[in-house]
């Protein structure tokens, strides 16, 4: 899946990664492909596209069309990078508030299960 997302939107990912050094290309491969398997019209029904953002969040990042892969994955980068100023490089954190939202990862309440699967799945994707 990653070697897909890589080849029709890996351009995009560099220019993200650039912007935002901070999240590694790899990272956002993996967010992704977690998200939205690589799917741009990807749609949970709360979020939507590449890396599955909600429309408010999208509209506070300044992404006008949620489907389209650029706007997408800058947005996407963009939200990632502000999560790690937020936890200070802490992964599982921003992996958490990106899930969860940061009010969940803030209250210091146990993480919802699937949030707690979700980082468990980023980590395994990670290492292979």
């Amino acid at each position: 899946m990653i070697d897909k997302i890589n080849k029709n939107y890996g351009y995009i990912i560099e220019e993200a990664h650039k912007k935002y050094p901070h999240i590694s290309s790899k990272m956002i491969g993996l967010i992704i492909g977690l998200e939205s398997s690589g799917n741009k019209h990807a749609n949970s029904g709360k979020a939507m596209g590449l890396t599955q953002l909600t429309p408010s969040t999208a509209r506070d990042l300044g992404v006008h069309n949620i489907y389209d892969p650029k706007e997408n994955i800058m947005g996407g980068t963009k939200y990632l990078n502000q999560l790690n100023t937020r936890y200070h490089g802490d992964t599982d954190k921003m992996l958490a508030a990106y899930n969860a939202g940061s009010s969940r990862v803030d209250s210091g309440k146990t993480l919802p299960k699937e949030t707690r699967d979700y980082i468990a799945r980023y980590h395994n994707m990670e290492n292979k």
